[in-house]
């Protein structure tokens, strides 16, 4: 004999899934103001330590300190900060294996500042301050912006 569940428990059980689902993000739309584009070609292709032959001879480095010499930035300060040099090109720290097109707009009525990643076609036609329909999801604890869009 099998167990099924009752209607109240099936509902119950739906219910909560929904709620799980939905209840985390808000969806939003409004108008906004392009305050930038970026572009971020493919990330360069760097060889594995174990592509390297076992025979080519070590480069020895100087003896590295604890502290970062005055001007020199630490690993995790470039990857969340890349240098101007470093920024949108191959070897920034935010490149993948495809092409980025970004633009990067503000919110009109809360001032929200929101990347949008939107196909080359689109990117190349959009100025820095032409208005936009942007719609995104939020989430209801962190505030942190999901799943953006240009309409």
């Amino acid at each position: 004999m099998s167990k099924s569940l009752s209607p109240n428990r099936g509902q119950a059980l739906i219910s909560i899934a929904v709620a799980l689902v939905g209840g985390g993000c808000e969806k939003r739309s409004g108008e906004a103001i392009v305050r930038g584009k970026e572009h971020i070609p493919i990330a360069e292709v760097v060889p594995s330590p174990s592509a390297i032959p076992a025979d080519t001879p070590a480069q020895e480095d100087t003896p590295s300190t604890d502290e970062p010499t005055p001007g020199e930035a630490t690993v995790a300060e470039e990857k969340n900060n890349p240098g101007p040099d470093v920024r949108g090109t191959s070897k920034d720290s935010r490149a993948v294996d495809h092409e980025q097109w970004i633009v990067d707009v503000e919110m009109v009525r809360d001032l929200r500042r929101i990347e949008v990643q939107v196909e080359e076609p689109r990117w190349r036609t959009l100025k820095v301050g032409d208005r936009v329909k942007v719609t995104y999801k939020i989430g209801k604890y962190t505030n942190t912006v999901w799943d953006s869009a240009l309409e």
